[in-house]
């Protein structure tokens, strides 16, 4: 049974008082088999219940223990028929099982990832160029004044970009534990922020030699645009020089 037809088992799994002892069987079957599981290792599957807001109402975890005593976990916040059913994937997901049955998650991932890229690469491509064969412009007016986008995807693309841009927002983007860093991140940055204003002498002193003179406002500026050019790893790093005890880090 290909792995991305579990997601009915799953639902059956536990919505019953006691757990679905064959379900659970063909669930490590399958994921035996998908992973290439070896007979020393253990798989336990489990149902973790979350009630925060933003967090998803079940999750189905599948863990397998090594006999080395290494641990390796598979966590599914939403059934995975679900996900087949989002356009283009369900048909590329089916299509890369019939090619590499057996592939490990992470490069599952990778190649769902990539021919998904491939694909509205291509139809915004083909689709570009059918707009701009039909319109011919010499000019940049001719594109300003066509009435339409000349480079962008078919309609059919456009939808189902659409449809899966909502479902990423909703699981990816905008998942509560992404919610819970970026309100971390926006936090340090304030503070690191406010305390740069008020102490300008914190400041790496090439960026210090450009607010002499300057005014409040304008010192303001110029500290904005210091955190702006940092990236998220040292950001967090400069948070921790300024804020935290302990030895000093370069």
């Amino acid at each position: 049974m290909p792995l991305f037809g579990l997601g009915q088992q799953m639902i059956k799994l536990f919505n019953k008082s006691k757990p679905n002892g064959e379900a659970i069987k063909r669930i490590k079957a399958t994921f035996s088999e998908h992973f290439a599981v070896l007979e020393t290792t253990t798989l336990s599957v489990a149902e973790l219940n979350c009630h925060e807001p933003g967090c998803p109402s079940t999750e189905t975890v599948v863990t397998a223990h090594n006999h080395d005593g290494s641990i390796k976990s598979w966590r599914i916040a939403k059934p995975i028929d679900q996900i087949e059913e989002l356009p283009v994937v369900g048909a590329v997901l089916r299509e890369i099982h019939n090619q590499h049955c057996n592939l490990s998650m992470g490069r599952l991932t990778h190649e769902l990832t990539r021919r998904l890229i491939s694909y509205f690469v291509q139809d915004a491509l083909v689709n570009t160029a059918s707009r701009l064969a039909d319109v011919s412009p010499e000019t940049a007016v001719d594109i300003r004044t066509a009435g339409q986008a000349l480079a962008g995807h078919s309609g059919q693309a456009a939808e189902e970009l659409a449809a899966l841009r909502s479902f990423l927002m909703a699981y990816s983007w905008r998942h509560y534990k992404v919610n819970r860093m970026t309100s971390k991140s926006k936090k340090q940055l304030a503070a690191l922020f406010d305390r740069l204003l008020s102490e300008t002498n914190l400041m790496p002193t090439e960026w210090q030699d450009k607010l002499k003179n300057q005014t409040r406002a304008e010192k303001a500026r110029t500290i904005a645009d210091y955190v702006a050019s940092m990236t998220d790893r040292y950001a967090l790093l400069e948070y921790e020089r300024i804020f935290e005890t302990g030895p000093i880090l370069v």
